[in-house]
């Protein structure tokens, strides 16, 4: 009896080691070999290889890295430069850092300070311009210690294109001075508010400094393909749209006002574009995120998480987990453009619990899960760009009434 009982225990301790190496061993025969890139990363791949050969002048985007540069350097230069510094994704943060001639934390720090009674809400009331006004003082001598900053600032939004050239691991982006641009954008509206205030007949120089930060911020909007970089152009359209709304019943001089309301009409007027209101660009970006961070984990030889790495690896196929990435993530934004009750679950990675769900995840298992997995919800992101649409038709019903 304990004879059985020691062979039925042996047997059952070798099916137990041997199962799971026969199962590895399966795995691995069976992701011998990758896909080849499909249509879709073909032209993911295309587009974000030319974005990053835009590197000429009109690049709004490399000045904007390079804005904080010392006064006596070129900003589009020194922008190159930094950019070459955030190509190694291997760089950690702290080798990142620039030598700035302009102390940004604080120029937020007086932002956001003479800003406090204006920023609670959506609109900019009588309360905000009476604090501005009892802030004049403040208000211009940041706008004077900061004139070439601002004037840089404006050159740049005269620059006809936005093209990111991403650093392979987009991790590193806090060199790309992306939350500084919502700053920059509320330093030139603050001196436009100040010209407006003043007694000269300037409403002509002061409309076209308006019509070109919206030309600006709009194009962003249009032209990037990150996510992030897509909702800070949404920020900064709705704020572009809030100060309209305030400037206008706030100048001073009517003849002023006259002419200001004119072309603040006529560029409300116009609707977002489709360009603005898509995502078919962000899915780029979000697939070359991706891409980066498959690469770290295959490159990844050290560290606590090394012996998973050795076992995970060859069954990952990188190839194929990209290409099922390019196909869901475009999947998600086809699904954007139809109605909420037609909208299907993921088509594209089984859920269902069967024998042809299992054979499904046996090749390219790792992949599968981390893409299968709970990923971005477009659909939130899309109601608040739908939002910025609203706004401006908002603004602009309430200026022609």
């Amino acid at each position: 009896m304990i004879s059985r009982v020691f062979k039925g225990v042996k047997w059952l301790l070798l099916f137990v080691i041997i199962a799971p190496i026969a199962l590895y061993a399966l795995l691995l025969l069976i992701n011998a070999t990758d896909e080849d890139k499909s249509a879709q990363v073909l032209a993911f791949a295309d587009f974000v290889e030319q974005r990053r050969q835009l590197t000429g002048k009109q690049n709004a985007y490399i000045s904007l890295v390079g804005i904080t540069a010392n006064p006596e350097e070129d900003i589009h230069a020194i922008g190159l430069e930094r950019m070459e510094k955030l190509v190694d994704f291997k760089l950690t943060t702290k080798a990142l850092a620039f030598i700035d001639a302009y102390d940004v934390g604080d120029i937020i720090v007086q932002l956001r300070t003479i800003l406090s009674l204006c920023e609670s809400g959506q609109q900019l009331d009588e309360s905000c311009q009476q604090s501005l006004l009892v802030q004049q003082e403040d208000i211009a001598k940041l706008i004077n210690e900061n004139q070439l900053l601002i004037e840089r600032y404006r050159s740049i939004t005269q620059l006809k294109h936005w093209y990111e050239i991403l650093p392979a691991s987009i991790v590193y982006s806090d060199g790309m001075r992306y939350q500084f641009l919502l700053s920059l954008q509320k330093l030139n509206m603050l001196s436009i508010w100040k010209m407006a205030m003043g007694q000269q007949n300037n409403a002509d120089e002061v409309a076209r400094l308006l019509e070109q930060q919206g030309a600006f911020v709009r194009n962003i909007l249009s032209s990037t393909h990150m996510l992030q970089t897509k909702m800070i152009a949404v920020s900064a359209v709705n704020s572009y749209f809030t100060w309209l709304d305030f400037l206008i019943p706030n100048t001073e001089q009517s003849s002023q006002q006259l002419v200001l309301q004119k072309s603040v009409v006529n560029a409300l007027s116009q609707p977002l574009t489709p360009e603005e209101l898509s995502f078919e660009q962000v899915i780029i970006g979000e697939w070359q995120f991706a891409q980066s961070v498959h690469q770290q984990m295959i490159d990844e030889t050290d560290g606590d998480y090394a012996w998973l790495n050795f076992f995970l690896m060859p069954i990952l196929q990188q190839q194929a987990t990209l290409n099922l990435h390019a196909a869901v993530m475009k999947e998600a934004v086809e699904n954007l453009a139809i109605e909420t009750s037609e909208v299907k679950d993921n088509q594209l990675c089984l859920t269902e619990k069967s024998w042809q769900t299992l054979a499904w995840y046996s090749y390219n298992p790792v992949g599968k899960l981390l893409i299968c997995a709970p990923g971005l919800d477009f659909a939130s992101y899309k109601v608040k760009l739908d939002a910025v649409e609203i706004r401006r038709k908002s603004v602009l019903a309430k200026l022609t009434r």
